[in-house]
């Protein structure tokens, strides 16, 4: 027993002293988290908050997307506190946080305790590290906040009208500046120097930047007409020289620039380097269109200049950061040019000759997500050779899907892909609309024939390719950012590469992920048909890839979302223009925002008994409402009208109705905003010979059809309106029929002014029935108005589309408002069903929840 309890007592003894020694070597190296509390009372203007978030900011700025972190105020009647540990300090902001420019924010120190008070009507912290506190809070008071400054100076001198003009403001910035600076040197023995260093860098990063702001103005003025002769302000590039030497060399710049352990945020470096490479070249324009004086004659040429100047100027963590910030800031060299030789020659140096490996790290990160972001963008020009030194480039594969397969020799997983592709290949034999590709890494083109024809790492029927002993980097590889092998990319026949999360690994089930994918990609390769009336004669045509062909228009087929199964329309024997009002319905269904998603829209009608396999209507008396936006981002929204269309008169016959609500993307296309539509429809234009407005024109089918629709329509004591009935159509008193009929002529016209007020009202896209999100959001309409367009109506309900807020079909406002837009392409398809007095959500599969009914006052808790 002894034995035992001296064995626990050992053990217990040791692990509090590797306790003792992990928490001495953290307080140490500065790594123990610390509390960190501010508090107070509740300043005038904040009274109303119900809560507050404080939001923490990490010092270093060094990341590409950074997502601070937010707490809750607790809040006791008048009193505030914000509490959070920390082992760095951190920046902060919050409501409670008085502040008059938001120009510099509060820096928090681990150990913190203030209170902010009110003394002698001045706000002041005390407290445990509060004089930071009150030096950041006087920095940022009218007196020193440099958004003030401009305000300062007459008014004849806003905006800058003369150098004289800019040399006022200079002066009167320096002014401000020395004042902040001989602040900040009162307090440099009461501060930690990391508070010192961050507050002083962050002051004058605040001043140059709004410096820097103010002189680019005067580079418009030194430009040259046509004629080579000066404008009337043109002034010299030893003029300009002159004003950028006033401005920006002086003592404190310096410091900032060269002395200062904190850079911060790195924009302020990135953006004088621009004008220091103007200034060293001593040339500030050009004097013509095709002067390549300055750096050369390429865009790339002056971030080259830019890039090597940083290099050679700064030192120390200035370098670091400054040029890590020159590739991955969002509007930098990787995002501005794009992945070519230039661009890769200067990544190369930078990660041989850049010391900050945590900085090496942010921009690999940006430099990869770029290079999968422009992947996304189409098929990259290219050229490789195959087998028989045949050059082979992305034109071969215009209009063709394409399977990409990169492999080298000796790859393991190779050896297991490469059946699997071949059965995928044996599928498709003799399918010319199906291409599978094989580019291999190899750097010996000995060593890559001998593997193709052994056929061991890659499938002996693909298009074999060589990187021309390039390997890993070829510009090929680089581009798509091919990282692990075996890898495979798929592209549509429009050029698109598919996103990540339809990739699938045919080595998992034989193929049949990937034969399904590109039986689905065949099927939006068609497009069509597109029916003209022209003369009073009737054409239509259909496309394949980069083919037309003329259509019998007597009896036209529609390509379903299966490859090989299609489905017959009739054009109907004439288009009305549609009712906006109609009875109270048995049963009815609404669902929106399909976007061209014809395998979920199809889904959703047969699995909730609507249509059959075969698109017939076997929804009997029952009515289909199509809440807007069957348009844009899909490749099948062609054959998505075509459905809707031919179950108008299908639902006739049976007694049921088919309803199509206009909504904001019908309206854009109508007008012909190309904005959100997939590559394939600018394909579909361009063989057509026709822009996107003419393809939905008034001489087209569906065009007449689509002019036919409404924008609001209601059916019993339910309105229908893609976006919403806003509170000024409200007040402006327009009922359903005068809406439809101010919108109706002015669906393919887009104005700044329609000559009218109401009708400006209806086509607002701010406030307009389909482009209206008043419902939705943090600054949602309040229920008092949503209760006055229902009584406006005689209404219950106002279903909507047009903005996701669920994966599901939601209610707001006690019931009052319903949204159907979710989000399809993610798989969340769902849409409204409603029987009698009980509304349900239904979803692709064809299950069913009840939402209310209205006979109850509250949802229906747990569905």
């Amino acid at each position: 027993m002894q034995s035992l309890m001296k064995k626990i007592i050992c053990y217990l003894i040791t692990f509090f002293a590797f306790s003792l020694s992990i928490a001495c070597a953290q307080q140490k190296n500065g790594l123990r988290d610390k509390a960190i509390t501010i508090q107070g009372a509740i300043t005038s203007g904040t009274e109303s908050l119900k809560k507050s978030n404080l939001y923490i900011y990490s010092v270093d700025t060094t990341a590409y997307v950074y997502e601070p972190r937010r707490i809750l105020a607790t809040v006791n009647r008048t009193i505030f506190k914000y509490a959070f540990s920390s082992s760095h300090p951190v920046f902060i902001e919050g409501e409670y946080l008085p502040t008059e420019a938001n120009t510099i924010m509060y820096l928090a120190e681990p150990g913190d305790s203030v209170i902010l008070k009110r003394s002698n009507a001045e706000l002041v912290f005390i407290g445990e590290g509060a004089e930071k506190y009150n030096l950041i809070r006087n920095l940022t008071s009218k007196r020193f906040a440099s958004k003030s400054l401009y305000k300062s100076l007459p008014a004849i001198y806003k905006p800058f009208t003369s150098v004289e003009d800019f040399k006022i403001w200079n002066d009167s910035l320096n002014v401000k500046m020395n004042g902040g600076l001989d602040l900040i040197e009162s307090y440099k023995f009461k501060i930690s120097p990391l508070a010192y260093d961050v507050i002083k860098s962050s002051f004058l990063q605040d001043i140059e930047k709004r410096r820097l702001d103010s002189f680019s103005p005067l580079l418009s003025w030194a430009y040259t007409d046509n004629d080579n002769k000066r404008l009337e302000k043109g002034i010299s590039h030893a003029e300009i020289s002159k004003l950028y030497d006033i401005a920006f060399v002086n003592p404190a710049t310096k410091w900032l620039e060269f002395e200062s352990n904190y850079l911060g945020d790195p924009y302020f470096i990135y953006r004088k380097s621009e004008f220091d490479a103007l200034r060293e070249k001593e040339r500030w324009f050009k004097s013509n269109e095709r002067d390549s004086s300055i750096f050369g004659n390429e865009k790339a040429d002056g971030y080259v200049y830019r890039y090597n100047m940083i290099k050679r100027k700064y030192k120390g963590i200035q370098r670091e950061k400054a040029l890590a910030f020159f590739f991955y800031y969002n509007r930098g060299a990787i995002y501005r040019l794009g992945f070519i030789p230039k661009l890769e020659l200067m990544l190369a140096d930078y990660y041989q000759s850049s010391a900050g490996l945590k900085y090496k790290k942010v921009v690999s990160a940006y430099e990869h997500e770029r290079r999968r972001v422009l992947a996304r963008t189409g098929l990259m020009d290219f050229e490789l050779n195959d087998r028989n030194e045949k050059i082979v480039t992305k034109n071969d594969f215009l209009g063709k899907v394409v399977v990409l397969d990169f492999w080298f020799t000796g790859c393991t997983g190779c050896v297991q892909m490469a059946p699997a592709i071949s059965i995928v290949e044996d599928y498709f034999r003799g399918n010319k609309d199906v291409v599978f590709v094989s580019v291999s890494i190899d750097k010996d083109k000995d060593t890559w024939l001998t593997s193709v024809n052994q056929g061991k790492y890659t499938s002996k029927n693909s298009l074999q390719l060589f990187t021309k002993g390039l390997g890993t980097q070829h510009p090929l590889i680089k581009y798509y950012d091919i990282t692990a092998y075996p890898s495979l990319l798929f592209f549509d026949a429009f050029g698109n590469l598919l996103s990540p999360e339809e990739k699938v690994d045919p080595r998992r089930d034989n193929g049949k992920g990937l034969i399904n994918l590109i039986n689905k990609q065949l099927a939006e390769i068609n497009d069509g048909p597109y029916v003209f009336d022209e003369n009073g004669q009737k054409t239509a045509f259909t496309l394949k890839g980069l083919k037309k062909d003329g259509s019998d228009v007597s009896q036209l087929s529609i390509q379903s979302d299966e490859f090989l199964k299609r489905f017959n329309i009739t054009l109907q024997n004439k288009i009305n223009v549609q009712p906006f009002s109609f009875k109270k319905a048995d049963k009815l269904v609404a669902l929106s925002d399909i976007e061209g998603n014809m395998e979920k829209l199809k889904l959703l009608l047969i699995n909730n008994g609507i249509v059959d396999e075969n698109c017939n209507w076997t929804f009997g008396n029952g009515h289909l409402v199509f809440c807007g936006d069957m348009f844009d981002r899909g490749n099948q929204v062609t054959e998505c009208l075509w459905l809707i269309y031919s179950l108008e008169d299908k639902a006739k016959k049976m007694g049921g109705y088919v309803h199509f609500i206009l909504g904001n993307h019908e309206i854009m296309n109508l007008q012909g905003d190309v904005s959100y539509n997939t590559r394939k429809y600018a394909n579909t234009a361009k063989v057509l010979g026709k822009s996107i407005a003419e393809l939905y024109s008034e001489n087209s089918e569906l065009g007449k059809w689509l002019r036919s629709k409404n924008v609001v329509e209601q059916i019993g004591d339910l309105v229908f309106a893609h976006g919403g009935i806003s509170s000024k159509i409200n007040i402006a008193g327009l009922g359903i029929e005068e809406i439809n009929k101010l919108a109706r002529p002015n669906y393919a016209l887009k104005r700044a002014d329609y000559g009218d007020a109401n009708t400006n009202l209806v086509m607002d896209t701010n406030y307009g029935p389909f482009w209206y999100r008043g419902y939705y959001g943090e600054k949602r309409t309040a229920e008092a108005l949503v209760d006055s367009v229902l009584a406006q109506y005689k209404a219950r309900h106002i279903i909507t589309g047009h903005t996701i807020i669920a994966d599901t079909i939601s209610t707001l406002y006690h019931n009052k408002v319903i949204n159907t837009d979710v989000p399809h392409a993610k798989g969340k398809s769902e849409a409204l069903l409603i029987l009698g007095n009980s509304f349900y959500r239904v979803n692709d599969k064809g299950q069913r929840w009840l939402l209310f009914r209205d006979e109850d006052k509250v949802p229906v808790e747990g569905k």
